[in-house]
């Protein structure tokens, strides 16, 4: 059984893209799309003045997110549990959406007592 869970910080991302809830729906739901997921349900919370967090429930885990406006920060995560899905295409399209000036992404495997993490990479886009 392959249990992945990707820890995805992205740093330097565009403000406006961090503020509101529909930004939140719209990320989640677009790695939903791409990643081959099945959507169960979802939450969101709008912070005021600004900010927001987002969870879809998904029958092979949960992928999430968190806004820091004032940083340009956005950390996520996409955990799924086997099944015919994609995590690496519902990763990509977080970072396509947040446009990040910088990412780590890291790639761990769960439930396995002997190999935990898979992979660490940061990855410079410079955007701006």
């Amino acid at each position: 059984m392959m249990n992945l869970h990707y820890l995805i910080d992205m740093y330097g991302c565009d403000r406006q893209r961090l503020m509101y809830v529909d930004d939140a729906r719209t990320a989640l739901n677009l790695a939903v799309e791409r990643g081959n997921i099945t959507k169960v349900g979802e939450s969101y919370k709008q912070f005021e003045p600004y900010g927001a967090s987002g969870i879809i429930l998904v029958a092979e885990s949960h992928i999430s997110l968190h806004t820091w406006v004032d940083e340009g920060l956005v950390l996520a995560d996409v955990f799924t549990c086997g099944g015919n899905t994609f995590p690496d295409s519902a990763v990509e399209a977080l970072v396509e959406y947040f446009e990040p000036e910088r990412a780590v992404i890291r790639k761990i495997l769960r439930g396995n007592e002997k190999e935990f993490e898979i992979e660490t990479r940061e990855v410079m886009y410079g955007r701006g």
